[in-house]
């Protein structure tokens, strides 16, 4: 089973998760900056072009719904760090049993794809704060 074979519930759902990668790529701590947001918008873009192709469908969705997702589930945060955090892991749970389902080359891919989302997403913020107290590359500071 693929993303296209997912009954529609799920699909909707499972569209989610690159945003809830995004926040916990943050740390869950504080609310998505608007420059983060953009970087992970961006991601989420190119990823409709260079994601492996069994990826096409979900990126090509999540593309269009992540700015949506993202607001509607950070709407719905509490303020407290550690409950944001709970959230996003039993979120992430939650859609981890809809992969249950599905073929295990799908699923190989997509774990792999949402590692990526989250580590660029989680460089990027540090390099935003890295370039904002250390502008010049310093060795074991900064990339």
């Amino acid at each position: 089973m693929t993303f296209s074979d997912l009954n529609e519930a799920d699909r909707k759902e499972l569209l989610k998760f690159p945003a809830y990668i995004t926040l916990l790529a943050i740390h869950a701590d504080r609310h998505l900056h608007e420059g983060e947001k953009r970087e992970a918008m961006k991601f989420s873009h190119i990823k409709t072009f260079t994601c492996n192709p069994l990826l096409s469908d979900f990126y090509k969705s999540a593309d269009q719904e992540f700015s949506k997702n993202i607001e509607e589930i950070e709407r719905h945060f509490p303020e407290n760090a550690e409950e944001r955090q709970h959230i996003i892991k039993q979120k992430l749970a939650d859609l981890g049993r809809i992969l249950e389902h599905m073929d295990s080359d799908f699923v190989f891919v997509f774990q792999k794809s949402m590692k990526q989302f989250k580590d660029h997403v989680s460089k990027a913020q540090r390099n935003v704060l890295e370039y904002f107290f250390f502008p010049l590359p310093l060795d074991g500071i900064s990339d």
